[in-house]
Order: structure tokens, then sequence, then C-alpha cells
């Protein structure tokens, strides 16, 4: 982190934050430098997204499932 500027380190901040925020975990395998990091970030967010919109959906399909019975 050394000579690292600092839109690289908030840039490491944020593959860090979403990384755990995914719970998927560091891994063997892991970005080397900026751009992979910013693509690794932006994966693991929309992963989230879409996961917590078909699980939002899900809920809502059981909940009228529930209430019709």
């Amino acid at each position: 982190m050394l000579g690292w500027s600092n839109s690289d380190r908030a840039l490491a901040m944020l593959y860090f934050m979403f990384t755990t925020l995914s719970s998927v975990g560091f891994g063997d395998y892991h970005p080397k430098n900026s751009s992979e990091r910013a693509f690794t970030a932006f994966v693991l967010l929309t992963g989230v997204t879409i996961f917590s919109y078909l699980m939002g959906s899900f809920i809502e399909i059981s909940e009228s499932y529930m209430a019709s019975t």
C-alpha cells in the first residue's frame, strides 16, 4: 500500500467492503490492480443487488400464498 494514490486506496477499500458484504470471501484468486478491483467490486455489488431482489420476490410470493390458504 505504500506509494498508492488516494483513489487506489479508496478502490481497494470498496473492493474489500463489497467482498465482505457479499460474504464471498477473499479466496485464492484476487484482483491484482485497480481496474480488476473496480470490476470485481461492481460484480459483487450487482450480485448482492440481484440476490436481494430475488429474495424479496420470493418472500412476497410466499406471503401471498400463506395469506390465501
